[in-house]
Formats: structure tokens, C-alpha cells, sequence
């Protein structure tokens, strides 16, 4: 049950996926849904708008967090860090088999008309860098800001 003081902090997370999720919105309402039959065609405005809107949907949502994340007492921010730490951490752990039995072509063994080849390996290879090696980078980089901000 949420506490009476804990009410604004749960009201800034729901706004932030909330308008984190409109603002992903935007693009497809400018521009109407992407058409998927036929040849693929990259669209340059579909591509900068919406990865201006992942851009600003992140930000929102960073700064949501981040009000909420001071609106909870201490022993809930406490809950918070260690729960982001340790289920990222098992997060990733539980990811690494299904990494590997994806890549090396479990789906298609499983379903056979599921897709393989090389260049699918390298993308989906690529799409699970793309989120490991920026956490890694970052929580080096908040890692070392601090510990020399308590010094």
C-alpha cells in the first residue's frame, strides 16, 4: 500500500513513463504509422524525429525519476538502489543463456521458419551490446563522480 508521504513520489514516476510514453507518441501521430510491406525505405525525417523524441522521452523520464527518487523517505531509497543494482545485475546474468541460445540459432531450432543467418547474428549481437556496454560505461563513470564527491 502506498503511504500517505510516498504519494507524490509515485505521482512523479507515473508522470515521467507517462509523458516519457506521449512524447515517444509524437512522431507517429506527425508523421502516421510506418508502412511495413513492400521495400524498406529509410525516411531521414522519421529517423531524426524520432530519435529527437527518444532523446526528450529520456530526459523527461530521467527527471521524473529523479523527483521521485528525493521524494522517497530514506529507507525506500535505499530499497531502490539496491534493488536496481542487484535485479540489473541478475537481469543480466538471466540474459546471457538466452543471448547465447539466440544467437547461436535456438529460435529457428525451435521454430523453423523463424529467420537465420549471419547478418541477423551481427544484429542482434549489436542490439545486445548497444544496452550493456553503455550501462557498463556509465556505471563506471557515476562509479568514480562518487566517490570523489565524498571524499
Amino acid at each position: 500500500m502506498i503511504e500517505r508521504h510516498d504519494r507524490r513520489a509515485w505521482a512523479y514516476g507515473v508522470a515521467g513513463v507517462g509523458g516519457a510514453w506521449a512524447i515517444m507518441m509524437l512522431p507517429l501521430l506527425i508523421l502516421g504509422p510506418r508502412h511495413l510491406h513492400g521495400p524498406i525505405v529509410i525516411d531521414p525525417t522519421r529517423v531524426v524525429l524520432t530519435t529527437m523524441a527518444a532523446i526528450l522521452a529520456v530526459g523527461w523520464g530521467s527527471w521524473f525519476s529523479r523527483l521521485s527518487f528525493i521524494h522517497f523517505d530514506e529507507f525506500l531509497q535505499e530499497g531502490s538502489k539496491f534493488a536496481w543494482y542487484w535485479g540489473g545485475l541478475l537481469g543480466i546474468a538471466v540474459s546471457a543463456p538466452l543471448y547465447v541460445f539466440i544467437g547461436l540459432g535456438g529460435l529457428h531450432w525451435l521454430d523453423p521458419a523463424r529467420p537465420v543467418g549471419l547478418e541477423l547474428l551481427h544484429a542482434f549481437v549489436l542490439g545486445y551490446c548497444v544496452l550493456l556496454f553503455p550501462q557498463a560505461l556509465c556505471f563506471l563513470g557515476v562509479y568514480v563522480w562518487w566517490k570523489r564527491m565524498k571524499r
